[in-house]
């Protein structure tokens, strides 16, 4: 592996990397679906092993600690390794043989099979990635290696999906745009190999510039990043600390309503300030008319339709407690309006008769 970067090479990397960050973010809703482990591979099969490395990790240092999901280290160190793989394996694919065919060939047969050969090496390189990664990011949180393979299996599903298509679609297109950059746009030299391939000569051309251009989008975009993540995070904290705030002001009941020909309407968690009545938590989850009767000089709540379901000489609306001792519903001995709430009761409204 050669150490020293041409400025050419070094230009192709500041490309790339701001390539694979820019898709990523452009992507961040999409969870494990991104262009970046083609961009990497791309990297190291046009200019070789290391700069494919080095793709892989300068995108990951970049995209791995200004992300709004969260920065870890040893998550970042996990995945930078893992990406580095696909620039490594890139340039040994190159140097064992693997060769795209040119634009003539395109839609015959030896295109298809350098299609399905670039998608199978991306299919095992994404396989490995996620186990890696799955395993390191588990042993970070405190799971168990199995635990953590198994709740991995979803995202890796879609990883290694998405990745077989734009491997397969995107492969060899895109390795045949890189090879002809220079020609079209950079004018950088080039040059042919003994079978006749264009391969990028390493000259200056372009490529410094372009590489001061790159180098300030990733910066920029950084600082953007940034500055949203500050955001980002500003915002979730004053989201848990309303939270908080909420959990200390207020409760949750279980409210049912049981309409007496098989329909129940459940209203679980139900948040209600504390001190709330019965009658009160009742008015925020339906529609209820009620009345008042005086006893020994106290008012009462007589409960007259709820939901429109109106009582009759027959049949009234009565509410019952939920006894965890006994496990059966009990009947409310107070009026609604009289019986306080606590956090967790689970209550009912009955249309029934006495």
């Amino acid at each position: 592996m050669n150490l020293n970067l041409s400025t050419q090479e070094l230009g192709f990397i500041a490309v790339m990397t701001a390539l694979c960050v820019t898709s990523n973010y452009a992507m961040i809703g999409l969870p494990n679906i991104k262009f970046m482990d083609l961009f990497v591979f791309i990297s190291g099969y046009c200019f070789g092993t290391l700069p494919g490395i080095l793709v892989g990790v300068f995108t990951w240092i970049v995209y791995g600690t200004l992300n709004p999901l969260g920065f870890s280290l040893p998550i970042l160190a996990a995945t930078s390794m893992g990406e580095a793989l696909y620039g490594l394996v890139g340039g040994l694919s190159r140097d064992i043989g693997l060769r795209v065919p040119g634009f003539s060939m395109i839609g015959k047969k030896e295109h298809w099979i350098c299609n399905f050969k670039i998608a199978l090496i991306g299919f095992v390189l994404t396989f490995l990635y996620d186990l890696f990664t799955n395993i390191a990011s588990g042993i970070t949180v405190g799971l168990s290696i199995p635990v953590a393979l198994i709740n991995g299996i979803p995202f890796a599903v879609l990883h290694e999906g998405s990745n077989l298509a734009f491997f397969f679609w995107g492969g060899v297109p895109l390795i045949m745009a890189v090879q002809r950059i220079p020609i079209a746009t950079l004018r950088a030299p080039i040059r042919k190999t003994e079978k006749g391939e264009r391969m990028l000569e390493k000259g200056k051309g372009w490529w410094a510039w372009i590489s001061v251009g790159l180098l300030c989008l990733v910066l920029g975009m950084s600082i953007a990043t940034a500055y949203y993540y500050g955001e980002y995070t500003r915002y979730e904290t004053l989201y848990r600390e309303t939270l908080t705030d909420l959990e200390t002001l207020t409760m949750q009941v279980n409210i049912l309503i049981n309409y007496g020909n098989g329909t129940q309407e459940w209203h679980n968690n139900t948040r209600v300030p504390l001190g709330f009545s019965l009658l009160n938590a009742t008015l925020n989850v339906a529609k209820v008319d009620y009345s008042f009767m005086e006893f020994e000089g106290k008012l009462y709540a007589w409960v007259n339709t709820i939901n429109g379901v109106e009582g009759s000489s027959s049949k009234f609306w009565l509410w019952y407690s939920w006894s965890e001792n006994a496990s059966k519903w009990e009947s409310g001995p107070v009026a609604s309006n009289e019986y306080i709430l606590h956090h967790g009761d689970t209550v009912a409204w009955f249309y029934t008769q006495f």
